[in-house]
């Protein structure tokens, strides 16, 4: 009997097996199924050397615990080996500091990915920190930092960099960095990337909202820039999402995600992840 080729999916000790919703791996999995591969789901460091044909680390933190660099770094056929850091001072190249001259929009982010959830959601400590000060009616201060749980529902825009308030600037979980969004009339335009092996899905998404979230109705498929690619390469990702813009000809990266969400439901996403699942022949 041939045996089936084994993908492993390594989580956080914290994140639950069971909490497999808002993610696109959980959609892709069940297609490799289909395809023959075995799949598991794997919890934390093994104590014992896994057997694996491919191992994908979904670790939803912005950074990779150093525990879990170093089992990957010794680990054989890891996909995304060397993305273990993908805060906004990482991957951002449009970042201002308090002393640049820049007239133009700027946008408030958090160093963190996703606004700095995924770090609130495995910290059951942070997390009821959290729902106490909201039903308290209290809003986290621009100027918290350090162990606070600081997260940012919604980033924000200002005129220039001189309209960025004063403890901005003296918060390290927050960066400010330039805001070059594609235009068309009155809609904000983003590109996003997503890819798993050569597989890449392209799209421009339009949005009256000039913090683009999910997959708008206003969108359209797009050729992948060849500079993209050698950033992708770059940055070392095998599998996940890139959210960019293109301004005067060139690249700007807004975003990276090693984990990517769901942008879309139903149809549109199982589309997606069907798609995508092809791109794991590329490893085995």
């Amino acid at each position: 009997m041939i045996s089936k080729k084994k993908i492993s999916i390594l989580l956080h000790k914290k994140d639950s097996p069971f909490r497999q919703n808002g993610h696109l791996i959980w959609g892709i999995a069940p297609i490799w199924r289909g395809m023959g591969f075995q799949v598991e789901v794997l919890r934390g460091i093994p104590r014992l050397k896994q057997e694996t044909d491919l191992l994908l680390p979904h670790i939803d933190l912005t950074r990779v615990p150093e525990a879990y660099a170093d089992y990957l770094a010794g680990a054989s056929h890891v996909l995304n080996r060397r993305v273990t850091d993908i805060s906004k001072r990482r991957i951002s190249g449009n970042l201002l500091s308090r002393n640049d001259v820049y007239d133009a929009p700027v946008i408030v982010k958090t160093d963190n990915n996703c606004g700095g959830f995924p770090e609130l959601k495995l910290s059951p400590y942070l997390r009821a920190k959290r729902r106490l000060l909201r039903l308290a009616g209290i809003r986290p201060s621009l100027n918290a930092s350090g162990s606070s749980g600081f997260v940012m529902d919604k980033y924000l825009i200002f005129p220039t960099r001189g309209d960025v308030p004063a403890e901005v600037w003296s918060n390290p979980e927050l960066v400010v960095e330039k805001f070059i969004p594609e235009r068309r009339e009155q809609l904000y335009g983003i590109r996003v990337a997503l890819f798993l092996g050569d597989i890449v899905l392209n799209r421009r998404l339009w949005s009256t909202d000039p913090v683009i979230k999910g997959l708008p109705a206003l969108s359209e498929t797009l050729d992948v820039p060849v500079e993209l690619l050698e950033i992708r390469d770059r940055l070392g990702f095998d599998y996940g999402k890139i959210d960019y813009v293109v301004h005067q000809g060139k690249v700007h990266i807004i975003d990276a995600n090693k984990t990517p969400g769901v942008l879309a439901s139903g149809d549109v996403s199982a589309s997606i992840c069907g798609k995508l699942a092809k791109g794991i022949q590329n490893y085995l």
